[in-house]
């Protein structure tokens, strides 16, 4: 995940398992790092069940 194309299908890919509430089944190590990719708000980490 190095080119901002990359970036934008990672972000794209968090925004619709979050609409489909499927952010549960991504496993969390995959999700936090999903969320470190390029300029991510850091805020979407807390959308992963459990935290807060």
């Amino acid at each position: 995940m190095s080119t901002t194309r990359d970036e934008m299908v990672v972000l794209e890919a968090l925004h619709i398992a979050a609409a489909y509430k499927l952010t549960g089944s991504i496993p969390r190590p995959i999700y936090e790092k999903a969320c470190q990719v390029g300029k991510y708000p850091k805020g979407m980490l807390s959308d992963y069940p459990g935290n807060s």
